[in-house]
């Protein structure tokens, strides 16, 4: 490696204003026991490999560093090795010394870069108070690489520096890893601290206290290069002792907050600079001193004023449990409000004395009437002692009427989810339903449940027997009659998007070897009737409904079916499409056109080539998105050739192939969704 000669010129340099505080207030120190921080893991970049003098964005510290008596939270760095505090960006050229009213941190002055590999990190350490921001600048080119006449290269040899910046306690420190001259030998370096351009103090060479002597030159031969690696500054501030605060909370709405152990002059986060203040707002105050020029590290206090008036004392109690079996036992508690840290309570049941705490445990008879009377431990409070409301104890017997059940008596064959309930039991502990008709499958064992009547389903009864922990209710019943009767629906324009051909038409559905269905048949699909003002549930559920070519479909829809009802149509590969509104099923025949964006919900169709509207194809998985998720079947099945009726055959040719894919990725890349009320 060259010789190096370097000015190691550690400056510190005073701040202008009232408060000013000057580097003769900072104590340095150095050793050759730096440690560097592993910055492979939690650090962020400041700057990447890039051409020389660049600059990174102004970056939160993530904490207000002290900097001669100027909070500052926030940093910019330059490729050259310098740092700034501060929302102004530092400059992109080399500092090579003290600027006005510049906050500078520079552990190596002048042009340098950070070339070829390297780069500058970043990483905030530990928990306030006592974090620390580390700033790295690797495989440092210290300086610039030029042409060495002697012979003509470039040379890039590396240097690794971190600066550290603590929390709580203004320390800063620069620590040196491997540091390599990459010039000629005459070339001169300075290292300081400063946030103006006045008074200096220099180190006479890289490993000297403070003093006041003029910047000389050092050879950095190979003896020296090895006293500069793993070198460690530190320039320590010596702040004042941060004051003590003491708080006293009144009944006024008022805190006083007294300051204590300081000896300059007050400054609290009101901007007074009083030894005491007052404030009726409750949080965290904060006040420093400033003695010599230097800011001490602030002290707080939490005033906590009680309002004017106080908030009244009162108490609420609650039983884990009413409405119990008769034996059981409940426990019953107390919530205050303003209470304080130790309220007194004392229970009442049918208004006799019984326990005193937060809670009270007894076994009931009917009727019994419990409340509390609770007082405060705060000051201030008014409403002290409070009474709680009274609480009625309702206790059952073994043997309980069920009450009736709800839901349809009319049988409607091929309705799926009719609802039926009876009111929750207390303490039940299951719910048996039978029915004697045929065809009729239970959904649930509460006291709701839901029956599927299949297209032969009879007339029966219904029943519900419960049992509870207190013992056995009377079965209820519920007989549901067979009014038979539908009514027709017809649905025109339901034109699928895989199967369209044109002019208003549909191909047929294949399957390996023709036409899956019988001559004009396109497809089949189900139809679906949701309730019109809680669409998730479904009324009636008509499926294997064919679909013509020419998009007209017919449903039988049971005759006692009179409200409002969404229309929705599923289809095995296409995006699930309902109706714009609930439409009204009154009358007998009904008819509803699928055939214009504003007769569906959403909006929610597709334009073809020839000006017809069509219900989107490709959501294969059913999953009411048409993304990348369905291409996997189709992926799958066409890598093995299939053929058939199956779903990943959007088209409907009987094959999975490519012409599958390009539907899908159609509607993939238009982010096409199903649209529901």
């Amino acid at each position: 490696m060259k010789n190096l000669f370097i000015s190691l010129i550690v400056s510190l340099l005073y701040i202008v204003g009232s408060y000013a505080q000057n580097a003769a207030n900072y104590s340095f120190n150095t050793s050759n026991l730096a440690v560097l921080e592993d910055m492979n893991a939690g650090a962020s970049q400041l700057i990447a490999v890039t051409s020389p003098d660049t600059v990174s964005a102004i970056t939160e510290i993530g904490f207000g560093f002290n900097f001669m008596g100027v909070i500052y939270s926030q940093f910019s760095v330059n490729s050259n090795g310098q740092l700034s505090l501060g929302d102004v960006l530092i400059s992109g050229s080399g500092i090579t010394d003290a600027a006005a009213n510049t906050p500078l941190i520079v552990p190596v002055s002048g042009g340098n870069s950070n070339l070829m590999n390297g780069q500058v990190l970043y990483k905030l350490k530990g928990t306030s108070p006592n974090r620390m921001l580390i700033i790295e600048w690797v495989d440092l080119n210290i300086p610039y690489p030029i042409v060495d006449n002697n012979p003509p290269i470039h040379e890039f040899n590396t240097s690794r520096i971190q600066v550290y910046l603590y929390e709580s306690t203004g320390l800063i420190e620069f620590k040196y890893g491997t540091v390599r001259n990459n010039s000629v030998p005459t070339i001169t370096k300075s290292t300081f601290i400063s946030s103006d351009n006045s008074v200096k103090y220099i180190a006479q060479n890289m490993i000297s206290a403070i003093d006041g002597s003029s910047a000389g030159t050092y050879l950095l031969d190979q003896v020296n290069t090895n006293l500069l690696n793993q070198r460690l500054y530190s320039f320590a501030p010596e702040l004042p002792p941060t004051p003590t605060v003491t708080v006293v909370n009144n009944c006024d709405g008022t805190s006083i907050l007294t300051a204590t152990n300081y000896s300059g002059t007050l400054l609290w986060s009101t901007s007074e600079s009083t030894p005491s203040i007052i404030v009726s707002t409750g949080g965290t105050y904060t006040v420093t001193q400033t003695l010599n020029g230097l800011i001490s590290l602030p002290g707080s206090g939490i005033a906590t004023p009680y309002t004017i008036p106080a908030l009244p004392a009162s108490v609420s109690i609650l039983p884990d449990n009413n409405n119990v079996c008769a034996g059981s036992t409940v426990l019953f508690t107390a919530t205050p409000v303003s209470g304080g840290d130790s309220p007194v309570y004392q229970w009442y049941k049918n208004s006799l004395p019984v326990e005193t705490g937060a809670t009270y445990t007894f076994i009931p008879s009917n009727g019994d009437i419990v409340y509390v009377v609770m007082n405060s431990s705060l000051p201030c409070v008014t409403s002290n002692p409070a009474t709680s409301g009274e609480v009625t104890m309702i206790v059952n017997p073994s043997v309980f009427n069920e009450g009736p059940i709800t839901g349809s008596t009319t049988l409607v064959k091929g309705s799926t989810a009719v609802p039926y309930s009876i009111a929750a039991i207390a303490n039940a502990t299951s719910y048996t339903w039978l029915y004697t008709g045929t065809g009729a499958l239970i959904h649930g064992t509460g006291n709701s449940i839901t029956i599927d009547f299949d297209a032969t389903a009879t007339a029966g009864q219904l029943s519900v027997k419960v049992v509870t922990t207190c013992g056995e209710g009377v079965p209820a019943t519920l007989d549901i009659l067979d009014t038979n009767g539908t009514k027709t629906l017809t649905l025109n324009s339901v034109l699928l998007e895989g199967l369209y051909n044109m002019n208003g038409t549909m191909n047929q559905a294949y399957n390996a070897s023709g036409p899956n269905w019988p001559a004009g048949v396109a497809d089949q699909i189900t139809v679906e009737l949701h309730d019109g003002t809680t669409y998730p549930t479904i009324v009636y559920s008509a499926i294997a409904v064919p679909l013509n070519i020419s998009g007209s479909a017919i449903v039988n829809v049971p005759v006692n079916l009179n409200g409002f009802y969404y229309i929705t149509i599923k289809h095995r590969n296409s995006l699930l499409t309902t109706s714009a509104t609930s439409i009204s099923f009154i009358g007998n025949a009904l008819t509803y056109s699928f055939g214009l964006p504003t007769n569906v919900f959403g909006n929610n169709l597709a334009l073809s080539a020839d000006n017809y509207y069509l219900i989107y194809g490709g959501d294969v998985n059913q999953d009411g998105s048409i993304d990348s998720m369905d291409f996997t079947n189709v992926d799958n099945d066409s890598k093995i050739i299939m053929k058939g009726y199956l779903p990943s055959d959007v088209n409907g040719d009987g094959i999975i192939d490519s012409l599958d894919f390009n539907l899908i990725d159609n509607n993939n890349k238009k982010i096409i969704k199903s649209k529901l009320p």
